[in-house]
Formats: C-alpha cells, structure tokens, sequence
C-alpha cells in the first residue's frame, strides 16, 4: 500500500472514530437530560430528598415534568403549583422558567449535532471501507478513541480541580445571560440539582460512553489484528 492510501484510510478510521464518540456523547446527554428516572436517580444520590424542602412525590414530578419539557415536540406549560419550606408556590419561578427555554434549545441543537456527527461516521466508514486498507483505518479508530480520552482527560482534571470553577466556566460559554445563576432560598431547580446531581449524571454518561470508547479500541484493533493475518496468508 502506497502512502496516499494508507494517509486517507487512516483519516477515514481517525473521523469516523472522533464522530462516532461525539455523537455517543452527545446522545448520551440528551438521553440522560430526558430521563426522568434519570433525575430521580442523581436526585437520590445527592440526598436532593432529604434536604430541598419540598416532598419527594413532588420532586419526583417536578423532576417528570422537566425531563417531557425538555423532549417534548411541543412542550407543555409548567404550571404545577408546589409547597416548598411550607409556603404554597409555582415549582418554577420566572427566573427559572426562562433559564429552562435556553436549557431546551441547547439540548435540542445538542440531539441534532448528535444525528450531524453520526451522519459524518456513517459516511466515513463506507469511504474508508472501500479503501480496503484495514490496517490504517484501525490505527484510525484507535487514534480517534485516543484523542478524545485526552479530551476527557482534561475535563476530568479541570472537574478534580474544581467543579465550580469548571460549572460557571461552561454555562458561561454555553447561556448568553446569567438566568442560569440561581439562589437556592428562592429557586427549586437549584435545589434538586446540586453538585452531586451533575456529577452523578456525567459520571452515568462518562461510563456509558466509556463502553463506546472501549468498543471502538477493540474495532481499530480488530482491523489491525485481522489486516495482520491475511498479509501472513498472502506471504505464505
């Protein structure tokens, strides 16, 4: 195999990999975002129940309530009314009203640039397949698989390092306003989704992807292995 070949079917292996995960992740996101059980399950981890003021059949709803705005077609109005601290209350207030339109339109374009990116790895998987060239399309894959462990790599010491620092650095970059900045005397969403709740749900995305991470290291390697063989049966 002559160098241009071997150059582009690695490219093919290397985009088909990178897309494949950022699709994965970003699934997984949208997925999670609209889960309620999901919600409950962070909510649970955090001890959410024990310390929001509010009963945990309402948070339970509230949290349902969340997850169908966030993937509805056309979502519904929140017009559930709560106790919360012994004082009678719409679950959300304006502030957090608004901030949820914002957290719907991301996680929307998030679920489409997720179908753009699987779109992209289907492509480059039956251009690189009719290469032919197993071997550098699965040094690809695996270098793929290795750039974005670094890329998660590096999230992972930025969350180590801080969780704050690393949360008001992302929603700044993500929400062109502060909405997202919520007082926990007056705000729910504040109060069931601490810390602990976004750490559980990315630790929850992180090893679901980390599985699609390990998949696409076995098929890189599997390429390589196989590629290996059949140059030793033509050797023979």
């Amino acid at each position: 195999m002559n160098g241009g070949a071997f150059g582009k079917a690695f490219a093919g292996g290397l985009v088909a990999a990178i897309a494949g995960l950022v699709a994965s992740l970003l699934a997984g996101l949208f997925i999670c975002a609209t889960n309620a059980g999901m919600y409950v399950w962070a909510m649970e981890r955090a001890g959410v129940y024990e310390t929001a003021g509010v009963d945990g059949e309402t948070l339970t709803a509230v949290a349902g309530d969340v997850a169908r705005y966030i993937g509805a077609r056309v979502p519904a109005d929140f017009d559930r009314v709560i106790v919360m601290d012994g004082l009678e209350r719409p679950a959300l207030n304006e502030r957090e009203l608004t901030h949820m339109k914002d957290v719907r339109q991301l996680l929307k374009l998030a679920g489409n640039v997720a179908g753009w990116f699987c779109a992209a790895c289907a492509i480059a998987v039956v251009i690189t397949a009719r290469m032919k060239a197993r071997r550098a399309a699965g040094l690809g894959m695996m270098a793929g698989a290795g750039v974005m462990l670094i890329c998660a790599l590096a999230v992972l010491i930025a969350i180590r390092v801080s969780f704050y620092n690393f949360f008001v650095a992302l929603h700044e970059r993500l929400f062109a306003n502060d909405l997202w900045y919520m007082n926990p005397e007056t705000d729910l969403l504040i109060r069931m989704m601490p810390d602990d709740f976004y750490i559980s749900m990315g630790a929850a995305i992180g090893a679901a992807w980390a599985v699609v991470v390990i998949a696409t290291c076995a098929a890189g390697l599997l390429l390589i292995i196989t590629d290996g063989r059949r140059e030793a049966r033509r050797a023979v």
